[in-house]
Order: structure tokens, then C-alpha cells, then sequence
């Protein structure tokens, strides 16, 4: 990994780590991964907006504080950052205003050689990027240059790919498209969850982050290179069905964003259908009409089978 000229080698031993999350596995897993390999994590930054009400910064831009090791929290099978920082007894900086002076000066007390990032919603100013030796880095579900932005996942299930990955990258004054340090690759199951999708680029983003932060001297980054693209977060429109998709990309896009909670939009004509689960889909199959009831559920045909949804209430 790159260190600023005259900066030092420092031991994995001695690496003071400040890890940037917020309340998703994605944050979870690789923070619990990294303080059981004993990586040393002198602070974690949340947004206050994930913070419950009493623990929002009191002067409206950062607030540190040490949250109290409450024993019954931390049965979670993935405790989330308050807890795991209760556990260890690591100090929290609530951040609302990330590029306040007051809030930089706050996280530079720190002393950080390295800044770990998985998932933060605010955008890193110039004086964050320069503050650590070994710079910032960033954990991204998505095998970059493809798929930046804000929801990852969601695009990923949304355009039928499940040849998929995480990324860890340098940061820097633009938006996941720092210098690669390390990628992993991983297809996703057919049906696979959101929730379950996430657990597993999780998982495998922690690898990557615990071998950055154990052999940081010894990675090269490269620049990304390839076609790229960028995606939103995503709006009810995005989740309308495309009947020229496969039943396939359908049935995979359905179970992979049923987390969200929207109806998804099916277009027959001026009429407008709102399906809700996606139950099965049969390859090759095909109906007289477009959109046949059975029972309680609805076939649907698409360019290669049908799919079997719930319709939404």
C-alpha cells in the first residue's frame, strides 16, 4: 500500500485503525473480523443518523463518546457497531457534519495510520483523505469499476448479474474510483436474499480488509480499469419488471431486493400490476397469455418461462 512520502513502516502490531460504518452487515461483519484477528481499532465513526435520538452530537456535528458493555446485546449472531464498540471499549464519534472543522479536528485526535471505510453515506474532504499515513480505504460490494454508488446490491440483482465481488480500494476525492487493492469474486446462488447476499460480500470483504490491515506494506495498488458504470440510489420506479427479461433475472431480482419492502411494477398494456414475492419460476415454460392466475398467485410470462409471483395487496 501506498504511505505518504516520509511516513514510516509501521508494524501490524502498532497500525492505530479508525473504521468508518454505519448499522448494515456490510459495517458489521468486517469491524467483528478485524477485532478478532486483534486489529487495533482506536475509534469508530458512525453518521448520526443511524443513532438512536439520545446519542445524536449535541452541538448538531460530532459527538464522541464510549457506549456502556451491555452483556444481553451482545447475543446478536451480528452485533451491530454501538455493540461491538461496548464490547472492546473503543470510543464513537457521532458525525453529522463530516466536513465541519470541529468534526475533523475531533477525528484527528485519533491519530489514525489507516482509515477503514465500509458504507458511509457522507463524502470524505480533502483534510480526512490526507489525515492518515496509509491513507483511506474502502471495502465496496461490487467488482469496481462496475456498480458504483450508493446501493450496489440492489443494481446488481436489478440488471441480472451474479458474477459479482467486493472491492478495496484507496479513496479519494471522487466517488469509488480510487486505485484497487485487492478485489474477490463470488456468484451469487439462484434465489439467493438480499440479506443473505450481503452476509456473504461481507464475509468476504473482511478478508480482504483483515489482509490490508495485517500486510499493508506489502499491497500494490492499480488503477481500475474496464467499463464502468454508476448507479443511484434506487427509486420505486427501478423496481418495475421488464417482460423481456429472463424469468431467470426476474425471479433472482424479486428475492434479491424483497428487503426493500416496494411492489414491484409490472407494465400489460395501460394496466399496471404490483407483484409482491416471487415464489418460483420455470424455464421454458410458456402460456397463452401474459398473465395467468393460479389461485392465489399469478404466471407470468417472460422471454424464456414463467414466474410464479404473489400479487400485492
Amino acid at each position: 500500500m501506498m504511505m505518504r512520502e516520509g511516513s514510516k513502516q509501521i508494524h501490524f502490531s502498532e497500525l492505530r485503525v479508525l473504521y468508518f460504518g454505519m448499522s448494515g452487515l456490510l459495517s458489521r461483519i468486517p469491524l467483528a473480523k478485524l477485532l478478532d484477528a486483534k486489529v487495533n481499532i482506536c475509534g469508530i465513526v458512525l453518521p448520526s443518523s443511524v443513532l438512536p435520538p439520545y446519542l445524536h452530537p449535541e452541538n448538531g456535528r460530532f459527538q464522541t463518546h464510549i457506549p456502556q458493555n451491555n452483556q444481553s446485546l451482545l447475543l446478536t449472531p451480528y452485533p451491530d457497531l454501538l455493540q461491538l464498540a461496548a464490547q472492546h471499549q473503543i470510543p464513537v464519534t457521532a458525525v453529522s457534519q463530516l466536513r465541519h472543522s470541529e468534526a475533523i479536528s475531533a477525528l484527528k485526535k485519533y491519530r489514525p495510520d489507516l482509515i477503514c471505510v465500509s458504507c458511509f453515506d457522507q463524502k470524505f474532504p480533502k483534510a480526512l483523505l490526507r489525515m492518515p499515513p496509509l491513507g483511506c480505504i474502502n471495502l465496496h460490494p461490487s467488482l469496481l469499476p462496475q456498480f458504483r454508488g450508493p446501493s450496489p446490491l440492489f443494481w446488481t440483482f436489478q440488471q441480472g448479474v451474479q458474477q459479482t465481488g467486493v472491492t478495496l480500494h484507496l479513496m479519494d476525492m471522487q466517488l469509488d474510483t480510487g486505485d484497487i487493492l485487492l478485489q474477490a469474486t463470488q456468484t451469487l446462488a439462484d434465489g439467493i436474499s438480499g440479506n443473505e447476499a450481503e452476509i456473504t460480500l461481507a464475509e468476504l470483504g473482511a478478508t480482504l480488509l483483515l489482509k490490508a490491515a495485517t500486510e499493508h506494506s506489502s499491497l500494490v495498488p492499480y488503477p481500475q480499469s474496464g467499463a464502468s458504470s454508476y448507479f443511484p440510489v434506487p427509486t420505486a420506479a427501478d423496481f418495475a419488471l421488464d417482460l423481456n427479461w429472463s424469468v431467470q433475472h426476474a425471479f433472482n431480482f424479486m428475492r434479491g431486493t424483497a428487503e426493500w419492502q416496494m411492489p414491484y411494477l409490472l407494465q400489460q398494456g395501460n394496466n399496471t400490476v404490483l407483484l409482491n414475492t416471487a415464489v418460483s419460476w420455470q424455464q421454458n415454460a410458456t402460456q397463452a397469455t401474459t398473465i395467468q392466475r393460479q389461485g392465489d398467485l399469478l404466471s407470468i410470462q417472460f422471454k424464456d418461462g414463467l414466474l410464479i409471483a404473489s400479487q400485492h395487496a
